[in-house]
């Protein structure tokens, strides 16, 4: 299972490496900020009826679409047209990343 591991990583790293995608904290996303810092959640589930609302990039580009579901270090949204669009989640706003969490957290109550 160690080569296989390593055999996975120098074909992930350079990709993770370009688009600057933090290193996975243990097979699932940790909370790292504010209350519940260091609990894994697991990625947001496929939802078609969240909340539309604006979404910005860390460069200030806006789109107005809801959170589909997560996969894997992306963001699926879909705008209000049904159209769906893929970003890498460390690329969104601080403020779009918390928003992600505070919906992790709270499906993780339930």
């Amino acid at each position: 299972p160690e080569s296989y591991v390593a055999h996975l990583r120098e074909i992930i790293d350079p990709h993770r490496k370009k688009h600057k995608i933090p290193e996975p904290a243990s097979g699932e996303v940790a909370a790292t900020r504010g209350a519940g810092a260091g609990v894994a959640l697991r990625p947001l589930a496929k939802d078609p009826n969240r909340e539309i609302r604006t979404w910005t990039s860390k460069k200030g580009a806006t789109i107005s679409a809801s959170i589909l579901q997560e996969l894997g270090p992306y963001s699926v949204l879909q705008n209000a047209d049904g159209k769906t669009l893929k970003f890498v989640t460390a690329m969104l706003s601080d403020a779009d990343q918390a928003y992600i969490l505070a919906l992790k957290k709270t499906a993780a109550a339930h």
